[in-house]
């Protein structure tokens, strides 16, 4: 006898080709208990076509699972891809301006001149030393004294007056309540671009020989509303206006301060 599907020669009284499994009809009566015990199954006999399992003995059996589901599994990546870019982006927009709340107010808590200093362009530092000949090192002695006549005695005596359950020594904990990134073509954005054109030129007037040459306003890239609350502060929430420039976020105000102790305490 000749398998029908491999072309092995059998025997006779096969009931089953061992090279691929298929049933060969010979006494195909189902299988009777030997013994009161039942007759086991033949490894890679297959069941008749048709019946409940046609899977022959040299067919890859089909694995369930989301490995061998590739839509499902490149819809799966597709997304943990998407993820990861949204994270990206916010880490380098909306976060970065809310970081510059929380810095600001790590810089008063301190009372800490390097701190602030840290927290103005590069391009302004480098404009104070190249046109006013005034390093890095003496705007922050500049921002000490800036820091002890003006925050400590007017700021940072009002916060607490303000805060009634902050005390002296516990952590200023900012909690930011929304972040609005302002349209370039809104008057607030006109507005807040024009303050700033006029301060550039009121410290040009007052600290000498300052030109803002590698600071340009035209490179800001965006401005921001951040609205917050200080912890234990049950009054009205703050508004900090951040703007960004060369791809960080920074606050004029902090900025104003700094050229404006350059300017008193040079």
């Amino acid at each position: 006898m000749i398998c029908k599907k491999c072309g092995e020669q059998l025997n006779d009284n096969a009931k089953f080709c061992p090279k691929c499994g298929e049933v060969t009809g010979v006494n195909s009566e189902p299988a009777q208990a030997t013994n009161g015990m039942p007759v086991p199954p033949v490894m890679g006999a297959s069941a008749p076509v048709g019946g409940a399992d046609s899977t022959g003995f040299g067919d890859k059996p089909e694995t369930p699972g989301i490995m061998n589901n590739k839509p499902l599994l490149f819809g799966i990546i597709g997304g943990v891809a998407v993820i990861l870019i949204v994270l990206i982006i916010i880490l380098c927009s909306g976060g970065g301006a809310d970081g510059v709340v929380k810095d600001y107010y790590k810089a008063i808590q301190k009372e800490d001149p390097k701190k602030f200093v840290s927290m103005i362009p590069k391009d302004i530092m480098k404009d104070l030393d190249e046109e006013a000949g005034v390093d890095k090192d003496d705007v922050i002695d500049c921002a000490e004294e800036y820091i002890d006549e003006a925050y400590d005695k007017d700021y940072y005596d009002s916060l607490e007056e303000r805060y009634e359950d902050y005390k002296e020594g516990d952590k200023i904990k900012v909690i930011i309540l929304d972040s609005v990134k302002l349209d370039k073509k809104s008057d607030l954005y006109d507005e807040i671009i024009d303050g700033i054109e006029d301060s550039i030129d009121s410290h040009e007037d007052y600290i000498d020989d300052m030109k803002f040459k590698e600071f340009d306003v035209k490179k800001i890239s965006g401005v921001m509303y951040i609205d917050y609350k200080i912890i234990n502060d049950t009054s009205y929430p703050n508004r900090f206006v951040a703007f960004k420039y060369k791809g960080d976020w920074y606050s004029w105000d902090v900025i104003d301060d700094i050229l404006s102790a350059v300017e008193y305490y040079d």
